[in-house]
């Protein structure tokens, strides 16, 4: 994707309890009450409001809130001891419909994050125009999109497993737009497939696609033994993202397990200056490989065909 189209990541607790206090507020409360967090008897932080004479006040509404309060400040953990170092982990909460909430919140909420670029996806051009058309430009340009070219509502990306279906796509506060995505595409309903105005096909890569994914799992080193890209490519018919990638480490695993057969037979441990380089990968790591990871996604491949002919999208020129 470009600098300005984010792709979509996870929140941090940070942003969780950013969105929450900007979302409900802190009330502003009588002139006597001490807004600064103060230590309390056990040790710890109290859980709302300190006033003068010492007493506590909660809020209902901030009551999540506080419970993310507590767990980010330094050095206080659920016992209330100082100095000791907080574990990274949900706080223990009053409820577990509470405790629910929390876990739903920081699994779904997303945000933006510029590392995936569209160059970085490799192939899928068809399904790259779709969503540049149902999304990215709609947002960079709405006076185009209004009336009767109003921005689809709704994408489905369906195909085999380890396709990269999940790559996000970029927000906004205007538009409301669901981007679904299944392995099993011919389990919809119509009434589903009716909501989801798009629907395209993340196929498997094609030739071009596993070459290009090829030479950068697996670049080539002057000097060494050339990788047999060709080779590759003709014997990988089938083969998704994901497998291609194991076929790729698996290759990259064969000289290490060399290395590793000589280090074994030391009596002593080697020093990390004095350890020597791995080996490079050779034609025959790349067959060994080949041998040892079988395609996973490619018993289903005419279905999704068939469901793409009946019901899939096309940008035709």
């Amino acid at each position: 994707m470009g600098d300005e189209d984010p792709a979509l990541t996870r929140w941090t607790f940070e942003d969780f309890k950013m969105f929450y206090n900007a979302r409900f507020g802190r009330k502003k409360e009588p002139k006597e009450e001490i807004t600064e967090p103060r230590p309390v008897s056990n040790g710890g932080y109290s859980n709302g409001v300190v006033h003068g004479n010492g007493s506590t006040k909660n809020t209902p509404e901030l009551a999540v809130f506080e419970q993310f309060d507590r767990q980010e400040r330094p050095g206080v953990i659920s016992n209330g001891d100082l100095g000791t170092p907080r574990r990274p982990l949900l706080p223990e909460f009053d409820s577990a419909e509470t405790r629910t909430l929390a876990e739903t919140l920081c699994r779904d909420i997303i945000r933006g994050s510029p590392d995936v670029k569209w160059e970085s996806i490799k192939g899928l051009e068809n399904a790259k125009r779709l969503l540049k058309e149902a999304v990215v430009m709609p947002i960079k340009y709405p006076k185009y999109f209004t009336g009767l070219l109003s921005p689809w509502k709704g994408i489905l990306l369906f195909g085999p497993p380890g396709t990269g279906k999940m790559d996000g796509l970029t927000k906004t506060n205007e538009l409301v737009f669901v981007l679904a995505a299944t392995n099993l595409p011919w389990e919809l309903d119509a009434a589903m497939l009716r909501r989801l105005e798009k629907r395209i096909l993340v196929p498997l890569p094609e030739p071009e696609a596993r070459q290009a994914m090829f030479e950068e799992l697996l670049p080539s080193v002057p000097g060494e033994a050339e990788i047999p890209y060709h080779f590759l490519v003709e014997h990988t018919e089938g083969y998704s993202g994901s497998d291609i990638r194991l076929v790729c480490k698996e290759a990259a695993m064969q000289p290490l397990r060399r290395l590793m057969t000589v280090l074994e037979q030391q009596d002593e441990l080697v020093p990390d200056e004095e350890l020597p380089a791995v080996g490079p990968v050779t034609p025959q790591d790349i067959e060994v490989a080949l041998k040892n990871t079988r395609p996973s996604a490619h018993l289903h491949a005419h279905r999704y065909e068939k469901f793409n002919d009946d019901y899939g999208s096309q940008i035709l020129h």
